[in-house]
């Protein structure tokens, strides 16, 4: 079973959620808030929860509601499409131990490629995958801010 502890990374947030949406970046910003759709879809949510709670891969306080609701939205709300990717996904991400680390604060360039595996808990697909340079730096990965992930620059002029 996830819990807190064993999934650490998630264990500081106070809120999963924001209550109300962010104001339209422009006038041509019609997105729908988050809330709003996992209002707009809380039948289907429901759903796969029931299709999925027998996968002994799922685990519920990790695989939240709006960890549901992409696969619903990239399939077109079909319950059994989603069902299907989300088990796909739960799968993959058991076969190459992707849950093992928290790799969200890790830029792809600052990764050293000596023979260690951290932080990559004994993953070479991944750590192969994370660690891969362009030639020239005409792609490089960085964290710039801590709340926001990974970016990518492209160097054109590099290739």
């Amino acid at each position: 079973m996830v819990t807190a502890e064993s999934w650490p990374w998630l264990a500081d947030l106070d809120q999963l959620l924001p209550d109300k949406a962010i104001d339209p970046v422009n006038e041509h910003d019609t997105r729908e808030s988050v809330p709003d759709l996992l209002q707009e879809h809380a039948s289907n949510i429901e759903q796969v929860k029931e299709a999925l709670k027998e996968d002994p891969l799922y685990e519920p306080f990790k695989h939240d509601d709006l960890w549901i609701l992409r696969f619903l939205l990239s399939h077109k709300h079909k319950v059994k499409k989603a069902c299907k990717a989300a088990k796909h996904a739960l799968a993959f991400r058991e076969k190459h131990l992707l849950d093992k680390k928290d790799l969200r604060f890790i830029a792809p360039h600052s990764v050293p490629l000596g023979p260690e595996d951290t932080p990559f808990a004994g993953c070479s697909s991944l750590k192969k995958a994370w660690t891969t340079r362009y030639p020239n730096g005409c792609i490089v990965f960085t964290i710039p801010d801590q709340t926001r992930g990974v970016a990518g620059f492209l160097r054109f002029s590099a290739f």
